[in-house]
């Protein structure tokens, strides 16, 4: 039974289909030997059918046809179309056309095929923004539909040679003329694909290139489609094109080459892409803005959809400004992630390598706030961040947790206050190493050539340094206060011309307090000459230029600093509060104490300051070939309100006569009114100083 049934429908299907290939042959051989031959006799049917399909009055001056393989073909010459008052709108000079078998289906005319060569095409803004192609009004609330739709059914339409005028009385701009406009358009249901070639004017860009890849249904709701667009301007001047485009800001200059790569779905961007390779670029960002004058600028700028959420990238994107300052070519990606719910926003940011300088020049000209601006032209940053990776959880401004990490080079920044009326921070240069740091805490390992360090209000000058190198670490929230940040220097190796050493130690920082610090460092090379250079502020002018005009020889190879406890109580009167001791001893030291008088020459002395003291013990010494047996220079209080009081107290064995000169040689010669001049004596003796 089962069988049967089958034999029986295999024997239907295969009359049915011989019978359709009856039928198709039939009008295979109607067409090839009844209507084509006399295809002019059909000129009235077609020109109703075209209109129908395209609900445009269409006339036909002249109808040729073939065939193309199976396909019928029809050559259409002196094609025009009217509008709806009968006026002509377009004029096509010759119009090839290859009807498909599908017109028989759907009951209108189908085209395999639509070429049209050589037209000319007029589409016109009015002041109303009404917009015509061809005088045919194709404005969305115009119903104008059909047209469009009947060419988004054609299987191919070819455009070759024509020429396209676009006048935009709206925005009063000139005439814009596209010549030798070439457009292919395949349409296959729903998905169409389509290139575009033009040369606009000479003084506007070189040849024009724009495809297309879309899926949509109705030519007048073009929001609802997807695809992805290409688009390339060769030996462009953007600016040139102000006077019909709207750009989101002001653009004086810029030439060069554009390669945009852009995917959508309905009215949502997916994907940006974009090549640019300009010279002379001149715009202004924002009205309050300087502007921003480049000589050249290149890379690859892309944008991504996240859903939610957006990501931004460049690749080898550089600038060189108008001075030849150049941003070297950088790879930079950031992520933006929006609050969804209770989960927080996110974020990530990476640059595989930054200039400082060249970013902060550029960065002036930005729409940045006022604040911001100032900030850094007060600030100057340098050097180089390299392998830089960021990523947070919250607003990136006041995230609830972050973590980054890079490297840096000949890192610089100078001292700034960050807050309105604040104190200044350090600032510093020629720093290079790396960093790796969150929200509880990080490390940094330092090791540089040819650094600076400055200490604004704390030391007198900055401190250059030939090396460089130290580990440290830091935690944030100690003790049970969320904002208690405690550092800690592990170790740090450092040398100059002026001394070599090294340091360790911690530092708790609690806000609106200097912080507590607890350090400990040795000096393996000191030169007495620079003490003075190293002597904080809070020591007053007179001691430092004493130090500075008084040591004028003198080397150490063990100078050792203990500095601990609260900064603000510095420098620890009594040494109740805590601890402030340097202690050198010094070889090959002169000294002299106080101008006029003779210098102690070739000293061994132990150096000391500790709290507000400071003492100079010499072991030895000579002075006008006296020996001296130990010398005591002291300065009691080095904060002293009524200026700091020196005292000196030595005992000296040698030649009575050269005591005489001595005497003759100082300020005590005038003290005695010069009692002792001409006298002289033999033998030895002691002089008390």
């Amino acid at each position: 039974m089962l069988k049967s049934s089958l034999r029986w429908l295999y024997k239907t299907v295969a009359y049915l289909l011989l019978a359709a290939w009856l039928v198709f042959a039939v009008a295979v051989m109607g067409l090839r030997y009844w209507v084509l031959p006399h295809i002019d006799d059909y000129h009235e049917a077609i020109a109703a059918s075209l209109s129908q399909s395209a609900q445009h009055p269409i006339t036909i001056g002249e109808i040729k046809a073939g065939w193309h393989g199976l396909f019928p073909y029809l050559v259409l010459r002196d094609v025009r179309v009217h509008d709806r008052q009968g006026r002509p709108a377009l004029s096509l000079q010759e119009v090839e056309s290859t009807l498909s078998w599908s017109s028989l289906l759907v009951g209108g005319v189908r085209l395999h095929n639509l070429e049209i060569s050589n037209p000319t095409l007029a589409i016109r803004r009015d002041l109303a923004g009404k917009i015509f192609v061809g005088g045919v009004e194709v404005s969305q609330d115009s119903g104008e539909k059909g047209f469009a739709d009947w060419l988004l059914n054609q299987r191919s339409v070819i455009i070759r040679n024509a020429v396209i005028s676009w006048n935009d009385e709206l925005r009063k701009a000139p005439p814009l003329v596209l010549e030798h406009f070439n457009f292919r358009l395949g349409n296959s249901g729903k998905h169409h694909r389509f290139g575009l070639h033009a040369v606009p004017p000479r003084d506007l860009a070189g040849p024009l290139d724009i495809r297309g890849d879309l899926i949509g249904a109705d030519a007048q709701d073009l929001l609802a489609w997807r695809g992805a667009l290409y688009v390339r301007l060769e030996r462009t001047d953007l600016a040139a094109w102000r006077g019909w485009l709207d750009l989101p800001f002001d653009l004086r200059s810029g030439l060069g080459e554009l390669r945009l790569w852009l995917s959508f779905d309905r009215d949502n961007v997916l994907d940006a892409n974009v090549d640019v390779a300009l010279n002379a670029l001149d715009m202004r960002l924002a009205p309050n803005l300087p502007r921003l004058e480049l000589q050249a600028v290149s890379g690859n700028l892309g944008w991504h959809a996240l859903h939610p959420g957006y990501a931004l990238r460049t690749r080898q994107l550089t600038f060189v400004a108008l001075d030849g300052t150049t941003f070297p070519a950088a790879d930079v990606a950031l992520r933006q992630i929006p609050a969804v719910g209770k989960k927080p926003a996110a974020g990530e940011a990476s640059f595989n390598s930054l200039d400082l300088n060249a970013l902060a020049t550029l960065a002036i000209r930005l729409p940045l706030s006022d604040r911001q601006r100032d900030l850094l032209a007060q600030s100057q940053p340098q050097g180089t961040l390299r392998e830089f990776s960021l990523k947070w959880e919250g607003e990136w401004n006041a995230p609830l947790s972050y973590t980054a990490k890079g490297r840096f080079a000949g890192l610089g920044v100078k001292p700034v206050s960050l807050t309105e009326g604040g104190n200044r921070q350090p600032g510093f240069s020629g720093l290079s190493g790396n960093f790796n740091v969150s929200e509880k805490g990080g490390t940094l390992a330092l090791n540089a050539q040819g650094a600076s360090v400055e200490f604004p209000g704390l030391f007198a000058d900055p401190m250059a340094l030939d090396t460089l190198t130290a580990q440290a670490s830091w935690q944030v929230g100690v003790n049970n206060m969320a904002d208690n940040m405690k550092f800690r220097l592990d170790n740090a190796n450092f040398s100059n011309s002026h001394l070599a050493g090294h340091a360790y130690g911690s530092y708790l920082y609690a806000p609106g307090t200097p912080g507590e610090i607890d350090l400990t460092g040795q000096l393996t090379r000191a030169d007495g000459r620079q003490v003075s250079r190293y002597i904080p502020l809070v020591v007053g002018a007179t001691t430092r230029d004493w130090l500075q005009a008084a040591i004028l020889a003198g080397q150490s190879q063990d100078v050792r600093l203990r500095l601990k406890g609260k900064l603000a109580d510095f420098p620890f009167v009594g040494g109740k509060s805590g601890i402030f001791e340097v202690a050198a001893k010094m070889s090959g030291g002169t000294l002299e104490y106080v101008p006029g008088w003779p210098r102690i020459e070739n000293i061994p002395a132990d150096l000391l300051f500790r709290g507000t003291r400071m003492d100079i013990q010499a072991h030895g010494g000579n002075t006008y070939g006296m020996k001296i047996a130990k010398v005591h220079v002291a300065i009691p209080d080095l904060l002293a309100p009524d200026g700091e009081v020196l005292e000196v107290d030595g005992v000296a064995a040698g030649p009575t006569d050269d005591m005489l000169k001595f005497v003759e040689q100082s300020p005590v010669a005038a003290m005695i009114d010069n009692f002792t001049e001409g006298m002289s004596a033999s033998g030895n003796g002691n002089f008390n100083l």
